[in-house]
């Protein structure tokens, strides 16, 4: 009974808060310079290549993080030495990785394989140029002598070469500055819309609804966080997951659980600091959602808002 009040208590000093803090406009920390996001650029195997599509590298602030070859996400540690990278399976039977990091770039030897990833917002090809270079050109005279020498002194048509294609557009993102600047999340306007009253800041045709706020003291910071972790210890709440995510090089500490009410979503980013402004502190940020489903308020919704959480000036 005392954990609910508990509970009841925070919940309305998050609503005093004020949970619709949203304003609108339209785009595409201090950390760990390594953490973030990878994507993997080249992949082989004894110099024969392999695909790199579903395959990524997610590293926490905390030297944790997961790894992700197509057969599942695999946890793990991680160390940083100078350039030196060091990455440790949790399942012993799981392949281990070493290479070097630099601006952004690890270059891996997992097992037999080597990679290349690449955090997310570094240009690859801008940072290697020599992978993106133009091959010298022949010399004409050179090439004509080739192509006689190799039709018998006949002049070969042309070959044809497909039209190059298009690249995709980038999708279209929009910004919400939550409490005038202090952070910034983005997310896609055909999923979520600003919510026409208040209350929510986002909300979803299904009927999830994103709610962004700030913690505003150590204290509640850290009530938040135990709060979050004694849900998975009463029965009301159902289907209990715990994840662990990046967000502006912080630890973003999140769950999924599900109850009567419906699916809801929570994460605390505990920044440590105060990093608010005079009248408006800020020692965490706190974003839940609530929705008819798991991957409404947690794929669709914070799983996919949290990588894009930004600090603004404080």
């Amino acid at each position: 009974m005392r954990g609910r009040w508990i509970r009841a208590v925070l919940w309305v000093l998050v609503l005093v808060l004020g949970l619709s803090s949203c304003s609108l406009r339209q785009s595409s920390g201090a950390g760990v310079p390594a953490a973030g996001l990878y994507t993997c650029a080249a992949l082989s195997m004894k110099d024969l290549p392999l695909d790199t599509a579903r395959k990524w590298l997610r590293l926490l602030p905390d030297g944790t993080g997961v790894l992700y070859l197509d057969e599942g996400q695999e946890p793990g540690t991680w160390t940083l030495e100078g350039d030196a990278f060091q990455w440790t399976p949790d399942d012993s039977d799981a392949p281990a990785a070493s290479g070097t990091w630099k601006g952004g770039i690890l270059n891996l030897t997992i097992g037999e394989m080597a990679g290349i990833f690449v955090r997310e917002g570094v240009n690859y090809e801008a940072a290697v140029p020599e992978a993106s270079e133009e091959p010298p050109e022949e010399d004409p005279a050179v090439e004509t002598e080739e192509a006689e020498s190799a039709a018998g002194g006949e002049e070969q048509p042309a070959e044809e070469t497909a039209a190059p294609q298009e690249p995709e557009a980038p999708p279209v993102r929009t910004t919400c500055s939550c409490y005038d600047g202090l952070y910034y999340v983005d997310y896609d306007p055909q999923v979520f819309t600003p919510a026409p009253t208040g209350g929510a800041d986002l909300v979803k045709e299904d009927g999830t609804a994103l709610f962004f706020s700030r913690l505003s003291t150590k204290k509640l910071a850290a009530d938040w966080l135990l709060s979050l972790r004694e849900k998975e210890n009463y029965p009301e709440y159902q289907s209990f997951e715990s994840f662990t995510e990046d967000a502006a090089g912080y630890v973003a500490k999140a769950a999924v659980y599900q109850d009567e009410g419906g699916w809801h979503a929570e994460a605390v980013i505990d920044l440590g600091e105060d990093r608010g402004r005079e009248g408006m502190p800020m020692y965490a940020i706190y974003l839940t959602a609530a929705g008819p489903s798991k991957d409404s308020v947690w794929a669709d919704g914070l799983q996919a808002i949290l990588p894009t959480l930004r600090l603004g000036k404080p």
